[in-house]
């Protein structure tokens, strides 16, 4: 985004070296990490803004937990900006201002820091892994249900070679790369894991992977509901 780079910003790592409470910030992206940090912010007492191209907050979570969970925000004081494609960023005396198109209508807001929170990308490029015989994509390493590269001999875990870019599965998909490249025997698969997880705002809902949208164990029955 033209300006972003001069106008610094801030990650989900470098967030935490923040000597100075923002009194007004930006968040791009509404994924998890984005939406902690958010109502983090809020309840300190900044204003808060996220920032989304699409029309979807949490868009991999359940649709009717993600409303709860922004109305939930709403209450803190967090604003949400659906649909907004970011022009670009300009650095002011007063603070940093977006510029961005929303139903065809141009806004601007002026923060004192951004949060950049659009997901990572794995680098694996300066790794010469078609050496290894190992494929990947821009996605990260490509592995099977046993987390085996395309090098039988290599295994691949963490969010390299994973959808949910989450401590615990990098965990949970850790362990079977152990069991299936140090011990003989059936091998273990991830499809078999059924791992509860959720995003940690301070009003917290546990999320497993079966929802409506995600398919559930054979024969299983479901219900499904949301509260404040």
């Amino acid at each position: 985004m033209p300006g972003l780079a001069e106008a610094g910003y801030l990650t989900n790592e470098t967030l935490f070296q923040l000597t100075e409470q923002p009194r007004r910030l930006a968040v791009i992206g509404g994924g998890p990490i984005g939406a902690e940090m958010a109502q983090t912010f809020a309840r300190l007492g900044t204003d808060v803004t996220i920032f989304m191209r699409d029309d979807s907050f949490l868009p991999k979570e359940d649709r009717e937990a993600a409303a709860v969970v922004e109305a939930a925000f709403r209450r803190d004081g967090v604003q949400f900006l659906y649909g907004a494609d970011l022009r670009e960023v300009m650095l002011t005396e007063t603070g940093k201002v977006l510029h961005y198109q929303q139903a065809g209508q141009s806004g601007q807001l002026e923060v004192d820091a951004i949060l950049v929170s659009i997901g990572r990308v794995p680098n694996v490029e300066s790794l010469n892994l078609e050496a290894a015989g190992v494929a990947y994509t821009e996605r990260g390493v490509t592995v099977d249900d046993t987390l085996r590269t395309s090098n039988p001999h290599i295994f691949a875990a963490g969010d390299v070679a994973l959808k949910y870019q989450f401590t615990h599965m990098a965990d949970a998909a850790t362990r079977i790369v152990l069991q299936n490249a140090l011990f003989p025997g059936p091998k273990k698969k991830l499809s078999n894991l059924v791992v509860p997880g959720r995003p940690t705002p301070t009003r917290r809902w546990p999320m497993w992977a079966c929802t409506p949208t995600k398919p559930k164990p054979r024969g299983s029955p479901m219900k499904s509901s949301a509260s404040h």
